[in-house]
């Protein structure tokens, strides 16, 4: 029972919890039940999607004493002809499955009833057939003529988005890949679609959307779903995380068109000189736009468009003085749009006052050796990957496209967190291999490992004698393994390889309630309570953070890296700017004393390189830039972490992975800015990466054997690149690395030119992998190298690389 007290809008809501928990014998050899229907359902609102229109999703248990293989699924909608599948597979004693149907989902407008029945286990009766009924009520999905426009603007960084129509049954309609799109274009595809059920599916491999207020460099799209008249159906949010579905039906009496639908966006609502406001509307209307300043109410501008259906308007914001303004959109004299906007100083010189170099010779000195390392991977993984959800942030109630929960209990928070953290009774990792992993990784040019050690779920994959929420706990399924000890497994096998180890440790810990009080609600992802007003229990925690980052420095062997994440944990007198807002307007001093954390840690890990992510200075001795490459060239440590896979977690079956062609190039772009590629992976929940996985490694390696002397221990060399081309040096200089780049599709050119010159009669030039002699000319700041006949292997490189080294010989 959950009895909620808060009677006032706004108002917080204290949530009283009750079970009743009976264990008994199981009483029948074949019963199975229907435990939920996920989709067609009430609960897609809070998934922030719209209803199914086809392939209904229901979980099903085995509650007998024996595997279940096979069972009878008949479902409709009230007022509908029944549908009947039969299902195959294998569901073990106690487990339970989420099972898709393939038939399409019969309603009527408004609300429908739809109902599940399950029945004849492997062929037999069902011996308690009580629980194999289930109903549940569902809105109707909209209903879209046979001719729709799909109406994509880009953003600057169209390499992560791509999308798809699909069919009901799984014919793809129309599709444009990644590599098709083209930066800050706008893209109208004509859809003509006989009658049935569709799914629009619109994916961001970085995370970030069209639009993330954390990728400022990313900018802003748009996406649209029109009829035949250009009527606007639908705006879709353009910060979607990983994406969007969209489900609908065709028909030739499809729902009328709202005429009051509109789409306004304003972007970018943080500038140092111009801002712009886009307007689409399904009829016309007197638009007055009034800019307003904040604090203080005075209108600076006010603009009057008489008429208008659409339009898209800058607005100069230099003409005023540096802070802030509300824009305001009125039709017909109703206020229809409300955004602030920030009008602040151009950004100072990149790095010009953050960055802190260390100063112990033994720190300082591992850092220089590991910038000289390039390359790493790391992997994230924990019980989540059983469910195949987003690592930890499902746990967080923030309303972020790419953090809703999802699964058969995502309609109920409380419940949600109550199974997520019972994943640990199932996850059983039995092809959990280490040493496979750090041969793969070692075999790919890769130079050290990051391991989640603990997420900000609080789920330790090590044995830590602070917590029984660990891998090796007393509910842990795998706990009973010998290799149950995942982190110190996994720094064994890398090390065994010459590979260097780092710990991921989160600095948040969403179990612990010394930092999520369950005396009170929890609103985001910062600790619920004010720690200056409850200091006992903020010390209690800072206690807990220290011991457990001890444990790990201290009983894991040698550890290279201290990766520490979760950069709101934060004294607040550090958070400054503009990202960190949130965390100075609440006044939370998330101090977790880092100075006793680093001093203890570098005590049993003398050279230990510390990264406490986006807490700049003395403990952020490199920058991490997520799913990112910095536009200009950083002048202090910084390493991109960035997913091979559509995000950091394991996502299932469906997981797209990037082609070597983007992983060489990505690494290329970073080593000739001076940086490190961590490149993430996830382990599934059988513990092994998925095959992809391996053979994308294996061909990384693979070119990485042939051109290694131009990435491992080289420095940039400027321009750092020009056009195609991208440049390293030798540390003595006396060796310059030219790479040029090649998409999937195009062919290498006939001749290259370097910008800069090279006297000819003391260059030595190699194109590396090939034996023969390469021909040059150099003309003041110019080289021209003629490429030679290529091989079949050169041909179908990424990327070729030429090293012009300077002898002292005529």
């Amino acid at each position: 029972m959950e009895p909620y007290t808060a009677t006032k809008q706004n108002q917080g809501k204290q949530v009283i919890s009750a079970y009743l928990i009976q264990y008994q014998q199981l009483q029948h050899v074949l019963d199975i039940s229907i435990e939920d229907i996920v989709a067609p359902s009430i609960k897609d609102i809070y998934l922030r999607k719209n209803p199914a229109a086809a392939n209904p999703q229901i979980v099903l248990k085995n509650n007998g004493k024996e595997t279940i293989y096979s069972a009878t699924i008949i479902y409709k909608t009230e007022g509908f002809k029944e549908q009947k599948e039969e299902w195959r597979g294998e569901l073990p004693v106690g487990s339970s499955e989420l099972i898709t149907l393939s038939g399409l989902v019969n309603f009527s407008s408004g609300q429908n009833i739809f109902t599940a029945k399950v029945q004849n286990p492997n062929g037999k009766a069902d011996q308690y057939p009580d629980d194999n009924v289930l109903s549940t009520t569902f809105n109707s999905p909209p209903v879209h003529d046979t001719l729709l426009v799909f109406r994509l603007l880009t953003n600057n960084q169209p390499e992560h988005n791509s999308w798809k129509l699909i069919s009901h049954d799984g014919k793809v309609v129309v599709e444009k890949r990644a590599n098709e799109l083209k930066a800050r274009t706008l893209y109208s595809d004509t859809l003509r679609l006989s009658q049935g059920a569709y799914t629009l599916l619109f994916s961001d491999s970085a995370g970030d959307g069209l639009e993330f207020w954390y990728n400022s460099d990313g900018g802003r799209g748009e996406a649209w779903l029109l009829d035949g008249n250009d009527n606007l159906i639908k705006a879709f949010e353009p910060d979607c995380g990983l994406g969007w579905i969209y489900n609908f039906t065709v028909s030739q009496n499809p729902d009328p068109i709202n005429r009051q639908n509109k789409a306004i966006s304003l972007y970018p609502a943080r500038t140092s000189d111009f801002t712009k406001l886009t307007y689409f509307a399904n009829h016309q209307k007197d638009i007055i736009v009034k800019l307003i300043s904040d604090p203080g109410g005075e209108v600076v501008e006010e603009r009057n468009y008489p008429n208008l259906k659409k339009g898209i308007f800058d607005f100069d914001l230099t003409r005023f003085s540096y802070g802030r303004f509300f824009l305001k959109v009125f039709a017909d004299g109703q206020e229809i749009f409300n955004k602030r906007i920030r009008y602040v100083e151009p950004a100072k010189e990149p790095d010009a006052d953050f960055y802190v170099w260390p100063t112990d010779p033994l720190v300082s000195q591992k850092l220089h050796d590991w910038q000289d390392w390039k390359f790493g991977v790391i992997i994230h993984w924990g019980p989540y990957s059983e469910w195949g959800v987003v690592e930890s942030w499902s746990l967080c109630p923030e309303d972020e496209p790419w953090c809703i929960r999802q699964g058969p209990f995502a309609h109920d928070y409380y419940t949600y967190v109550q199974e997520y953290e019972k994943i640990q009774q199932t996850f059983n990792p039995q092809k959990f291999n280490p040493d496979k992993w750090a041969d793969a990784c070692k075999r790919a040019g890769m130079k050290y490992v990051i391991f989640t050690t603990k997420h900000h779920d609080g789920f330790c994959m090590y044995d830590s004698k602070y917590t029984d929420y660990k891998i090796t706990g007393s509910e842990s399924l795998f706990a009973q393994n010998p290799k149950s000890n995942i982190a110190f497994e996994v720094f064994e096998a890398f090390r065994k390889t010459g590979m260097r180890t780092g710990a991921y440790f989160s600095k948040p810990d969403w179990h612990n309630d010394d930092y999520w009080w369950p005396y009170f609600p929890v609103f985001d992802r910062n600790v619920n309570y004010a720690p200056s007003k409850y200091p006992e229990r903020w010390e209690r925690f800072r206690k807990f953070v220290f011991n457990q980052i001890e444990e790990l420095m201290g009983n894991y062997g040698k550890i290279d890296i201290l990766w520490l994440d979760g950069g709101w944990v934060r004294p607040v007198k550090t958070a400054s700017n503009e990202s960190n807002q949130e965390i100075i307007e609440k006044g939370y001093n998330q101090d977790i004393d880092m100075p006793s954390i680093a001093k203890r840690a570098r005590q049993l890990q003398p050279d230990l390189i510390i990264v406490d992510r986006t807490v700049h200075g003395m403990y952020e001795n490199y920058t991490t830039p997520e799913q990112e490459i910095p536009d200009h060239v950083p002048n202090h440590p910084w390493e991109s972490c960035i997913t091979l896979g559509d995000s950091w977690y394991h996502t299932g079956p469906e997981e797209n992975y990037k082609s070597l062609t983007w992983a060489v190039h990505t690494l290329i772009k970073i080593i000739a800015k001076g940086g490190n590629l961590l490149l993430g992976i996830g382990p599934d929940k059988t513990g092994d990466f998925a095959p992809e996985v391996y053979t994308r490694l294996e061909e990384i390696g693979n070119w990485i054997n042939v051109n290694n002397e131009a990435i491992y221990g080289t420095k940039p060399l400027a321009p750092y690149h020009h056009g195609n081309l991208y440049f390293t040096q030798a540390k003595d200089e006396k060796t310059k690395f030219a790479f040029c780049l090649k998409e999937e599709s195009d062919n290498f050119p006939n001749e290259i030119k370097l910008p800069f010159g090279v006297d000819i009669r003391k260059a030595k030039i190699k194109l590396l992998g090939y034996k023969g002699s390469i021909r040059a000319t150099s003309i003041q700041d110019e080289t021209i190298i003629k490429l030679p006949k290529l091989t079949t292997k050169l041909k179908n490189s990424p990327a070729l690389v030429f090293s012009i080294s300077i002898t002292n010989q005529y």
